[in-house]
């Protein structure tokens, strides 16, 4: 059995200032065309800015504790409850 974890890149309003400049500014980010792979300081800073904020969301200690994973299963399980888990409003 094994696990594989996708991620891929979504702007969901939580995002840095920076960020929501940017998508002001490109309404395409972060599902623009990889066709042009020679980006500019702020596209290359846009998507670089939102991966680290993808992964620190994802990886807080709540979901993944401290220390090593004992049990990889059980981390998977706590990460797609709270994927899943509605938004508190």
């Amino acid at each position: 059995m094994g696990y594989l974890l996708y991620l891929k890149s979504s702007v969901t309003g939580n995002e840095s200032p920076p960020i929501a400049r940017y998508r002001a500014e490109a309404p395409e980010f972060s599902h623009e065309s990889t066709a042009d792979l020679f980006y500019d300081e702020a596209q290359f800073d846009a998507y670089r800015s939102l991966g680290h904020h993808i992964a620190m969301e994802l990886f807080r200690r709540e979901l993944v504790g401290t220390g090593a994973v004992a049990d990889l299963q059980d981390w998977f399980a706590r990460l797609a409850a709270h994927l899943h888990a509605p938004e508190a409003k």
